[in-house]
């Protein structure tokens, strides 16, 4: 985060992705846009915890689940994206 902080757009770019997620969590509206854009930054603190410090992952690792959990949850909704021809 050291190195990323300088570039002076990242860490604000990052909370306003947060933020507009959040609210589309909260809205239910776009949910399963967000859940897809916010699905990165979830494998990389997965990623993260895994090789760097595996001992407090168990924060990332839950969320990760959830945002899983929802996925499956708007399966339907990326019938088109995933190119999902049978009934499901």
């Amino acid at each position: 985060m050291n190195t990323m902080e300088p570039t002076g757009y990242f860490v604000p770019m990052l909370a306003i992705i947060k933020i507009n997620c959040g609210l589309s969590f909260i809205t239910k509206r776009l949910m399963p846009f967000s859940l897809i854009i916010f699905m990165s930054q979830s494998v990389d603190l997965v990623v993260f915890h895994l090789f760097l410090k595996p001992f407090t992952g168990f924060p990332a690792n839950y969320f990760f689940l959830m945002k899983v959990v929802l996925m499956v949850k708007h399966l339907l909704d990326y019938r088109s994206l995933l190119f999902i021809t049978c009934a499901l």
